[in-house]
This record gives C-alpha cells, structure tokens and sequence, in this order.
C-alpha cells in the first residue's frame, strides 16, 4: 500500500509532504495516520487530481516556507532560527521574520495573523502572511522533528553553495598555498555535510 510505502521514509519533512500529495490524489486526510477521514472534494476535483506522486521540493524555499510556519507557533523557533541561520533566501521572508522577532520581544506568543497583519503595512507582505498562515498543511503547533529536518536542508543548502564558490576559487586560483587553503576550507564543508546528513538518517 502506498501509504505504507510513505510511513518508511526517514524524513518527516518529506514524509509530510508526500501525504499531502496523497491526500488530493485519494480525498483522505492522512494528518492522523489512523483515522483516515474522506475531504470533500467535487466530481471535477476528483475527475483531474493527479495520478503520480513527485518528489517534493526538498530545496531552500520549501523548507524556510516550513520554517515559518514553525516560527508562528513558537518563540524558540523563531530564536533558534535567528540565532543558527540568521537570514531567508527571499526578501519578503526576511521582512516577514522581522515582525515575527517583534511580537516575540513582547509576548510568548502568537495568537492569530491579526497580530502581524496590525503591524504590516506592505501589501505584498500582509499578502504573504495570509497565504502562509492560512495554508491547509501547516502545522498548528510546534514539532521539533520537523523543525529540525527544514533547519538542517537549509543548512546543506548553504553549504553547497559554499562548496560550489570554492570549487570555482580552486579553478580559477593560480597561487598553490591560496588554493590549497581553499581545498582545506573545502574539506571542513564536505565533512560538515556528512554530519548533518548522518544526523537525517
């Protein structure tokens, strides 16, 4: 069975994301795995739902999108990732976290969206609240598992694109002690990467 199939992969954060897929392609709710309870959905719904599971985009913006969403429901999410990452990938992300930060200097928690959408003047900004705080899938409340697993891609995707700056540098380096500081620096990433993907399995 394929929902047995998902239940095998290691990954919470692509465990989640595979369900969510199987959810709309079969019309039940698989967020209590036991109880799996039909979603309504209409005769054209179900006569164009998709047919194949794909992979999910287990790249930089997926994750940060669930990093917000953990961000919403606790404070120690929110300062974990100010304190271990620092940045999103995208702007508005970014502009996002900085609201976030401000109701957390003053209360332990978020409420509801109104308490950012009263401080949010930007159109573009107010619109992306919404949209992520009204996602069907995220999560209403905080699971570190799952925290962790979106922490640690965005951590392998910084990586990476160190490692790619340094491949370029050790092409293009003429100097033989410049380049081998950049194989050096290069190494501690490769190893860095192991770590953390040994810490997913």
């Amino acid at each position: 069975m394929l929902s047995n199939e998902i239940e095998k992969i290691s990954s919470d954060f692509e465990r989640d994301s595979y369900f969510r897929q199987l959810s709309d392609m079969t019309g039940f709710d698989f967020s209590n795995r036991n109880q799996r309870k039909p979603v309504q959905r209409s005769m054209r719904q179900a006569q164009t739902m998709p047919q194949t599971l794909h992979k999910p985009d287990d790249g930089r913006a997926q994750s940060e999108r669930a990093i917000l969403w953990m961000m919403f429901v606790s404070k120690n999410a929110a300062m974990r990732f100010k304190n271990e990452i620092g940045f999103f990938s995208q702007s508005l992300y970014n502009q996002l976290s900085l609201y976030i930060y401000d109701v957390y200097r003053k209360q332990d928690r978020i409420e509801s969206q109104d308490v950012l959408l009263a401080r949010i003047q930007d159109d573009k900004l107010r619109d992306l609240c919404m949209q992520l705080w009204q996602d069907e899938h995220r999560l209403l409340s905080y699971d570190e598992t799952y925290f962790n697993d979106a922490l640690n891609k965005i951590h392998l995707c910084q990586i990476q694109d160190a490692i790619d700056e340094l491949n370029s540098k050790i092409r293009m380096e003429k100097d033989i002690e410049k380049k081998k500081v950049y194989v050096d620096q290069r190494r501690d990433l490769l190893n860095r990467r192991t770590q953390i993907r040994r810490q997913e399995d």
